[in-house]
Formats: C-alpha cells, structure tokens, sequence
C-alpha cells in the first residue's frame, strides 16, 4: 500500500522513526486538521437586514453599518463566511470607512477584521441574525474600540444597525477624537469659545439618551463688548450613532428653562460631530 511504502522509505531514511510512530504523527496531523463547518439545513432561509425590511441579504460580501445620510460611509466588504445558518456564523474581511475629500476622490481606509453573527430570530418562514461583533485583527486605528459590536433589525424598517446597549456613550467636543462622557462644561461655539455649557449635572447617562442640567453661558465679543450672560437650562443628548470606531450621541436639545438668550429659540438643537 502507498502509505506503508511511504512509512518504509522514511523509517529507511530515518533509522529512528519506528513505523507506528510514524502512523500516530499522522493521526494527530489528520486530528489537528481544521474541519470545515458542515452547511447548515437552515441556511437557505438564514438572512440578515441591512438597513430596512426589504434589504435582506444573506452570507454578503458586502454590508453596510452605517446607513444614515452622513458624508462618511461606514460598511463592511470582502466578506468570506462560514457556518451561515447555525446559531453563529463567522466571516473575514475588511471595515471600511469612505471619507469625502476636498480632491473630490474619496478617502478610503481598509481594516483587517473578524465578524460573528449571532443571536438568530424569527421572522416569517425566515430567520435572521440579529447581532455582530466586529474585532480588529491587526493594529487597533486610533480612537476605535477593540471589538465593535451593533444589534440589527428583526423586522421594519431601521436607518442603521443599533449599537449594542453595553458599550460606552461619548460625545465629540469640536474635534475628531475629543471623546467627553458626562462632561461639567461642553463647548458649543467652537471658533471663539464664548458660548458654551457649563455647571452640567447629569441625572442619567443611558444607552439611548443623556439627561443634564446646567448653564448656557454667552461672553461677550469684543466688537460687542458687554457682562457675560447666563442661563438655566436642561440638556438632552440623544441619536446615537456609530462614528470613529464608538458609539457617539449626536445631537443635543438644549431647552431654556427661564429667561432664554435673545434671537434664539425656546428649544435649541445642536448637531454633533461624528
């Protein structure tokens, strides 16, 4: 037989290696082997739901994280999967973040990564994954988290996948990378500095929403010179979103609840950068 002349040839060349050794290598070799998952019957109507009720794709090389309308895109590609159907699937590939840039040719950065679909639900005749855990493979890029981890839709329509309940709230103060949590002042005129928030107390800090009070303070300009003003208000910081590798709120409702400061509104909105 081929193996045993394979055995005899190498014992010969050896003169150590015994041939029952040789056959238990080669078992531990076939064991150590790694086996591919076996298909899942389940897998034809296994799907996931990208951005909507009707964008169900199933084992994609290509899926978008971020669907809101922002000016950067944020999605995954290159996409290799295995055991799509079972309880978890797992796949690698490449997060990719799409910037736009003043040449008019988008800035793209590729990061190696590792995703697992898990949590399955039903819908209808189908089933879909409900959660992804993306772990950077390589070098982490600066400001993003280890492991990024979003809950997506069962059913209806959703603008993006949800971020997991148990990762941290930040907001951005004026530039990329300032992450701040329940910050006592926050900047909002990011040019000058002379308004911003200050003196805020937050009463809670949830996975949703943020709820604080505090001080809209307003200095004056030097062409405008003047005392510097001061009003009581109540601050709600909410739409969270996924942004520079954390999940970021990124609006703020800063309501007046005495005297407001002159042409602004009773209720202000302020987008945050993301």
């Amino acid at each position: 037989m081929k193996i045993m002349r394979n055995s005899v040839v190498a014992a010969a060349a050896l003169s150590v290696l015994p041939i029952a050794g040789f056959a238990a290598q080669s078992a531990n070799a076939t064991a150590m082997t790694p086996k591919t998952p076996t298909p899942s019957p389940l897998a034809a109507v296994t799907h996931m739901l990208e951005c909507g009720s009707d964008d169900s794709v199933q084992a994609p090389a290509v899926f978008t994280l971020d669907c809101s309308a922002s000016t950067t895109k944020t999605y995954l590609e290159g996409m290799k999967w295995s055991g799509w159907g079972h309880d978890s699937a797992n796949a690698t590939g490449y997060l990719v973040k799409e910037r736009p840039s003043t040449t008019g040719r988008a800035n793209i950065t590729r990061y190696p990564v590792a995703v697992t679909a898990t949590k399955l639900a039903k819908r209808e005749a189908t089933q879909v994954y409900t959660k992804l855990a993306v772990r950077f493979t390589h070098a982490v890029p600066t400001g993003m988290d280890r492991v990024l981890c979003f809950y997506l839709a069962k059913e209806g329509r959703t603008q993006a996948p949800t971020p997991a309940r148990t990762a941290t709230r930040y907001m951005i103060e004026c530039v990329d990378g300032n992450f701040v949590k329940k910050p006592t002042r926050f900047t909002l005129a990011c040019g000058d500095d002379l308004e911003y928030l200050e003196k805020l107390r937050w009463k809670m800090w949830g996975p949703t929403s943020a709820k604080a009070s505090g001080l809209l303070t307003v200095e004056p300009t030097y062409a405008e010179p003047g005392p510097t003003l001061r009003y009581p208000v109540t601050v709600v910081a909410d739409r969270v979103q996924a942004g520079q590798g954390k999940q970021l709120f990124t609006r703020l409702k800063i309501t007046f609840t005495g005297k407001k400061a002159p042409f602004e509104p009773r209720v202000m909105t302020v987008d945050l950068p993301r």
